[in-house]
This record gives structure tokens, C-alpha cells and sequence, in this order.
């Protein structure tokens, strides 16, 4: 990094000295009107940052809603796995075509609810992982519908529950393994997303407050060196030369730093005298 020679750093000193008697030497409602520019600039750029992070903050709770709403419907789904393992055993164990056309509707409506869901999955948090629980669906559901029902309708009630016992049973546990491990490891990304939001929140709060310190700080140090130098003192040297005046010495010059209306009244006074 390049240093700064004597030179430029008194350059430097001279300029912002220079701008500093530029500001004094406004008019008074120009300095006000400067004043409350500056102050409504700061608060624009608080408010600039709590907009950032709100939006920050925002996407992250999306992103655990959408989690949390993957996780709810592959719970769902386990559900469904198991309302149609019931709905095919209350169609084997009756022999009433009435029983089965009604099962058999409970088993479509549990199925398509789950084909839809998947579809869903596939966009959603778990797109990457969700085909583990799809592979193990697949095959129990074309089972169930391809062989299991026909069965029964032709009177295969032992051949189908033999399936439903061992290669249904076993894709069931698939799926319910495959299902699992999503919805616990969730549970760690879940308390991990949380917490980066506590983080967010912290963050967002600790520079606001540290800002509205330095701001606020800064332009009372700055107003109270201004008023008691610029103002203060020339009041108080103005009433001091008028005491003078009036005890009769007329030799008293007052100084003028600023071109502004303290300066111009201390120029009246030495107009005066």
C-alpha cells in the first residue's frame, strides 16, 4: 500500500480545512438544510441495510418453509404407502365385488396422491435425494395394481398375500428407510437454516445499533464543536466587545472566521466602532 508523504498529508489537511470553511461559511439556513440532508442520507442507508437483510432474512425462511413443507409430504406419503397395504388387505379378505371396487378406488386415490407428490419433490429441497424413495415406490406400486388386484379378482388370495408378504413387504421397508433418512437428516439442515437465521437477525440488529451509534455520536461531537466554536465564541466575543464599547474603548477589533451571519454581525461591530 502506498504511504503518504508529508506533503500530500498537509495537501490533504489543507483541503479538508478548506472544505470545512466552506460549510462554515454558508448561510445559516443552508447549514440546517445541509444538516438534515446528511441526517435523512444516514437514515436512508439504515434503512437500506435492514432492507438487505430482511430480504436475506426472508429467503431464508422460504427456503425452510419449502423444507418443511417437502418433509410434511414425504411423512404423507409413508402414510399412503401404509393406506394402501390396509385398503389391499380389507379387498383380499372380502369376497364381495362391492368391497373391491371400493378398495380398489381407496388404493388409486393413494396411489395418484403419491405420483403427484413426487413430481413435486423432484423440484423441491429434497429433488436430489427423493429418487431413493421413488425407486422403492415404483415397483410396490406396479405390483399392487399389475398383479396383487388381479389376483384377487381371479381368486388368487394365497399366491397375493405370498407377494404381499415378502417382495411388497420388503419394498415397503425400502421406501420407509429411504423416507427416513431424509426426514432425519432434515432435522439437522433444519436446526442448521434456523440458526443462520438467529445469526442473520443478531447481525442485522448489532450493525444497525452500531451505526446509529457512530452516526448520532459523530454529529453531536461535530455539532457541539461547530456551535461552541463558531457560534458560542462569537456571541461571546461580540458581548465582550460591547462591554468595551461602553466602559469607552473603541480600540476593539473582533475577528471574523466565517463568512456567514455570525461573521457578517461581527463585521458590523467593527463597522460600528
Amino acid at each position: 500500500m502506498k504511504q503518504l508523504g508529508d506533503d500530500e498529508r498537509m495537501g490533504i489537511g489543507f483541503q479538508m480545512k478548506g472544505l470545512l470553511y466552506k460549510f462554515l461559511s454558508m448561510r445559516l439556513k443552508i447549514k440546517v438544510l445541509t444538516g438534515y440532508a446528511f441526517m435523512s442520507l444516514m437514515i436512508f442507508g439504515i434503512l437500506v441495510i435492514i432492507g438487505v437483510n430482511f430480504f436475506k432474512i426472508k429467503k431464508r425462511y422460504d427456503s425452510i418453509n419449502a423444507m418443511s413443507a417437502d418433509i410434511q409430504t414425504i411423512t404423507q406419503m409413508k402414510a399412503d404407502i401404509n393406506g394402501v397395504r390396509a385398503a389391499f388387505l380389507r379387498m383380499a379378505l372380502s369376497k364381495n365385488p362391492d368391497v373391491w371396487n371400493r378398495q380398489e378406488a381407496v388404493i388409486n386415490f393413494y396411489i395418484d396422491r403419491a405420483d403427484t407428490d413426487f413430481e413435486k419433490l423432484k423440484n423441491g429441497t429434497y429433488k436430489d435425494q427423493i429418487g431413493d424413495v421413488e425407486d422403492a415406490w415404483t415397483p410396490f406400486e406396479q405390483t399392487i395394481t399389475n398383479r396383487l388386484i388381479p389376483m384377487v379378482e381371479s381368486g388368487k388370495l394365497a399366491q397375493a398375500m405370498d407377494v404381499l408378504k415378502t417382495e411388497q413387504a420388503q419394498r415397503s421397508k425400502d421406501f420407509m428407510a429411504a423416507a427416513n433418512r431424509i426426514i432425519n437428516n432434515s432435522a439437522v439442515e433444519f436446526a442448521n437454516r434456523i440458526d443462520a437465521v438467529n445469526r442473520e437477525i443478531r447481525s442485522t440488529i448489532i450493525w444497525v445499533i452500531a451505526i446509529v451509534l457512530i452516526v448520532f455520536s459523530a454529529s453531536f461531537v461535530s455539532t457541539f464543536f461547530l456551535v461552541n466554536k463558531y457560534i458560542i465564541k462569537v456571541l461571546g466575543s461580540i458581548g465582550s466587545s460591547a462591554r468595551k464599547i461602553a466602559a469607552g474603548d473603541l480600540t476593539v477589533t473582533l475577528e471574523t472566521k466565517t463568512d456567514d451571519e455570525f461573521g457578517n454581525l461581527a463585521e458590523d461591530v467593527n463597522g460600528i466602532i
